[in-house]
C-alpha cells in the first residue's frame, strides 16, 4: 500500500505486480500526496486528465506526468529519488533544452515524468505555473482528490505536446486533430485567449487558436522563432546538434562535432535502448544514426537559419 511518506515498496514479485492501468492511478495519486506533504504545488497533466475533460478518446498511459512549481522542482525530485525512484538515463543532447526529468522504479510499471516547465509556454515557467494552478481543476486518482489543470489548460497542453516534435508520430497527428477540432463555449473561447496571452502561447499556438476562433496578435520573438525552427525540424535528425555546435564556444566545437559523429556508448544505450550492449550491435547502430543524421542536415540547417533570421522554414 502507498503511504503518504514518499516512501514507496522496493520489493516486486510476480503476485504483487500492478496492472498498469492501477499503477497509472496509484502513482499519480502518490506524487500528489508527496507534493502536499512538502508544501509544493503540484498539477498532474496530460494522460487520463484529457480524456476527463473530452480531449481525446480514454486509453492508459505510459506513465505519469506531473508540472511542479519551479522554485520547487530541485526539492521535489529530490524527495522522488529518496523515495527510491532512479533518473531515466537521457543522451547529453537532450540536458541542453531539458524540461523534465523522467523517474523510473524496479517495482513499478510506469514512469512519473516530473516538468518544471512545458514546452511551447514562452513566459516565464514560474508565470505560467501561477497561471496554470489558479485555472487548476482537481479530479480523482485512485480515489484521491488531485489538482489537474482545467479544461482549457488541458487542450493547450495537449495541442502543445502534439506540436512539439511537429507532430511526427501518429499518435500525435491524432491529439493535433482532436485540438483542432474540441468544441468550445464562448466563455471557454475566451479563457483561452487569457490564457495563450499570460503564457506566451499565442504565437506558438497561432493557427490553431484561429481554427478555433480564438485571434490574437502574434509578436515575432527569438524564442518564438527556434519553437517554429524545433517544430518544423521536427526536433530530430542534425538539428538539435546544430543548435549545440552554434551555442558552444569555439574550443568546444570540436567535441560537439565528434560526438555528434560518435556519440559515447552510454548515450547510444540511453537513446536506443533496444540496442544490445556490444561492439557489433553498437557499431551498426552508429552507422545507422549517422545516416539519418546526414539525410536530416538540410533540414536542420534551414531550421537554423530560420531560427536566426525568422524566414520560412521549407520541408523540402
Amino acid at each position: 500500500m502507498i503511504g503518504l511518506t514518499g516512501r514507496v515498496p522496493t520489493t516486486a514479485t510476480p503476485a504483487a505486480e500492478l496492472p498498469l492501468v492501477d499503477a497509472v492511478e496509484l502513482a499519480a495519486a502518490w506524487a500528489a500526496a508527496l507534493a502536499e506533504r512538502l508544501g509544493i504545488r503540484l498539477l498532474v497533466i496530460k494522460g487520463d486528465t484529457l480524456a476527463r475533460h473530452g480531449l481525446r478518446d480514454p486509453r492508459v498511459p505510459a506513465d505519469v506526468d506531473v508540472l511542479i512549481e519551479p522554485a520547487a522542482f530541485e526539492r521535489y525530485c529530490a524527495a522522488i529519488s529518496a523515495a527510491g525512484w532512479s533518473e531515466r538515463p537521457v543522451p547529453r543532447i537532450n540536458l541542453q533544452a531539458a524540461h523534465s526529468v523522467t523517474y523510473l522504479h524496479a517495482g513499478w510499471p510506469c514512469d512519473i515524468d516530473v516538468h518544471h516547465r512545458y514546452p511551447g509556454f514562452l513566459t516565464d515557467a514560474s508565470t505560467v505555473f501561477d497561471e496554470l494552478w489558479r485555472r487548476r481543476d482537481a479530479q480523482p486518482f485512485a480515489h484521491v482528490v488531485t489538482p489537474t489543470p482545467d479544461r482549457v489548460s488541458s487542450l493547450v497542453i495537449m495541442a502543445l505536446h502534439a506540436l512539439r516534435d511537429g507532430a511526427a508520430s501518429d499518435l500525435h497527428r491524432a491529439e493535433l486533430q482532436r485540438a483542432r477540432s474540441a468544441a468550445l463555449t464562448p466563455a471557454e473561447r475566451i479563457e483561452l485567449a487569457e490564457l495563450a496571452q499570460t503564457t506566451g502561447c499565442a504565437g506558438t499556438l497561432h493557427d490553431l487558436l484561429a481554427g478555433l476562433g480564438v485571434h490574437l496578435p502574434v509578436h515575432e520573438t527569438a524564442e518564438l522563432r527556434e519553437w517554429q525552427a524545433r517544430v518544423a525540424s521536427r526536433s530530430q535528425g542534425a538539428y538539435p546538434w546544430l543548435l549545440l555546435w552554434r551555442s558552444a564556444s569555439w574550443r568546444r566545437r570540436p567535441l560537439v562535432l565528434f560526438r555528434a559523429l560518435w556519440p559515447t556508448r552510454d548515450d547510444m544505450l540511453a537513446a536506443r535502448p533496444e540496442t544490445a550492449d556490444g561492439a557489433a550491435a553498437l557499431l551498426t547502430a552508429r552507422a545507422a544514426r549517422l545516416v539519418r543524421g546526414v539525410r536530416g542536415l538540410p533540414a536542420g540547417l534551414r531550421a537554423l537559419r530560420a531560427a536566426r533570421t525568422g524566414s520560412p522554414v521549407s520541408r523540402g
